[in-house]
């Protein structure tokens, strides 16, 4: 869609961005990083929205809106910084050593990186679970044998072809961790899931 409308999409790997010109327009180009589907954001000036929506609408791409986003968003198992992800959480918990970098120069927060790296694992996960019965809030424990193992950061009915699916996003302990074992979220049945859910996308 984006070159249909007349912008150059240079090769670019997950989550690069480059700062491209179309029609006198600045805007500042970011590849995806779902594993699931190809995808770019463009960032530009509010003052240019309008004109550029229109030339892609032109070429056949269909507004969707923040809702839309968001349930994609949980089936492919992204965590939001804000909802899923906050200044508590240690980078290897939130299971997106993608975007660490261990040969960088200094930077806030590298010590403690550098250490779990090479001292070992941390001691939860950012995981998916698969929902039966009520979707349970979000903030809602995660509990094996009674006990706390975790906690829902996200939560969705996404609707598929034949109904509905229950799925949430959160964070277990490692040792609670194995796809396909059944816990309680909320007052309800889960069972853990590994990311993304990729069935979804078949």
């Amino acid at each position: 869609m984006l070159q249909a409308a007349g912008f150059k999409v240079p090769d670019l790997k997950p989550l690069q961005f480059v700062g491209t010109t179309w029609q006198e327009i600045s805007a500042t180009l970011v590849r995806g990083d779902n594993p699931q589907l190809e995808s770019f954001e463009l960032f530009l000036a509010r003052g240019d929205n309008d004109r550029v929506s229109e030339a892609l609408s032109k070429v056949g791409a269909k507004p969707v809106g923040t809702a839309a986003l968001d349930l994609l968003r949980i089936a492919a198992g992204i965590p939001r910084y804000g909802v899923d992800i906050h200044e508590r959480d240690l980078p290897q918990e939130t299971e997106q050593e993608r975007a660490l970098n261990f040969s960088k120069g200094c930077y806030v927060g590298q010590e403690i990186v550098e250490r779990i790296r090479s001292r070992g694992q941390v001691r939860r996960k950012f995981t998916g679970f698969s929902i039966e019965g009520k979707l349970p809030a979000v903030g809602s424990r995660i509990q094996v044998d009674g006990k706390d193992v975790g906690e829902i950061t996200s939560a969705t009915s996404l609707p598929v072809a034949g109904g509905e699916r229950l799925l949430a996003l959160g964070y277990i302990r490692r040792e609670a961790a194995t796809p396909g074992k059944l816990v309680e979220a909320g007052g309800s049945a889960a069972s853990v899931a590994n990311l993304p859910f990729t069935e979804i996308f078949r």
